[in-house]
């Protein structure tokens, strides 16, 4: 997961944006009891939503209190107490870093990827610390990583191909969340589509730094021949190929359209305007403002 499920702050009210901060808030406290100070670092919005629907589908309501924390040091915020949720969630975050962490050693150039070797003892303590608890998480990690690996040193050619073990992964991982049959199946193909968007947007997001540097990007290596007669001076000015654009948005629409309706047959049983907001609003803010950021300048 990157940092790209979250919610549209403008389309929330206070009471569910302050719900949502708090769990935010407490995922990034859990991750510093469990995982050192550092790993609160690495929060992001995913594994938010992650914790967000493991509360949503489960038995237990979250409590709440006023806390201090480093960020905010003068005023007390609104916290998540520590739960089975908040555990799985920043378990299930120390492991995708590591291994996030892993691919882009293997995939960076030579200079970026003398940092990432630099910092992986780090990102491996973080495993050693999860794996325990988490050793089914840390099959599906690291399942969906060879995977992709391999698709990329064949240079594969399919978006659909290539986006197939992150949404794979996500597809065996969200039913870990729900003891109940058809809560599970749901959350399968849910899992399944997510993984595929949040691929997609990856990969979209990614385009101009792995053209100028050469990198595996699957909608570059499906349109090798748009891509070939495409300056790089050309990024400047015109931004990306209107061809790929349309592509990699007409792609993200369908996805989001079939992850929301996995999401209609989802029982959730707490939190759902949160989880509306994030689904139906969020997830098209932010597939906007990524290929707002690929637009020509002064467009």
């Amino acid at each position: 997961m990157f940092g790209y499920v979250r919610p549209c702050k403008p389309e929330m009210k206070v009471r569910d944006f302050e719900t949502y901060q708090a769990v935010y808030c407490g995922l990034c406290k859990q991750l510093g009891r469990s995982y050192g100070l550092f790993s609160r670092l690495t929060l992001n919005y995913d594994f938010t939503f992650l914790a967000l629907l493991s509360m949503a589908v489960g038995d237990t309501t979250p409590s709440y209190q006023r806390e201090r924390c480093i960020a905010h040091p003068f005023h007390k915020r609104h916290c998540c107490l520590e739960c089975q949720e908040l555990g799985f969630a920043s378990g299930a975050a120390a492991l995708m870093l590591y291994y996030k962490a892993k691919d882009n050693c293997a995939d960076s150039p030579p200079f970026k990827r003398l940092g990432w070797l630099l910092v992986m003892p780090y990102f491996s303590s973080l495993r050693k610390k999860a794996l325990p608890r988490f050793s089914q998480v840390d099959n599906i990690f690291r399942t969906m990583t060879e995977e992709q690996q391999a698709l990329e040193r064949v240079g594969c050619d399919s978006t659909d191909q290539a986006a197939e073990p992150t949404a794979k992964a996500l597809s065996a991982l969200l039913p870990m969340l729900s003891g109940n049959a058809f809560e599970q199946r749901v959350l399968k193909q849910l899992g399944y589509q997510l993984g595929r968007w949040i691929y997609f947007m990856d990969a979209l997001d990614d385009i101009h730094e792995d053209f100028i540097n050469k990198g595996y990007n699957p909608f570059i290596r499906k349109n090798p021949e748009l891509f070939a007669s495409y300056p790089k001076e050309k990024w400047k000015n015109e931004g990306i190929p209107e061809a790929i654009a349309e592509s990699a948005a007409g792609t993200l629409n369908l996805t989001a359209a079939q992850l929301g309706a996995a999401y209609s047959l989802l029982t959730v049983k707490q939190l759902k305007p949160i989880l509306d907001n994030i689904i139906y609003l969020g997830l098209e803010e932010s597939r906007k403002a990524v290929l707002f950021r690929h637009k020509p300048k002064g467009k």
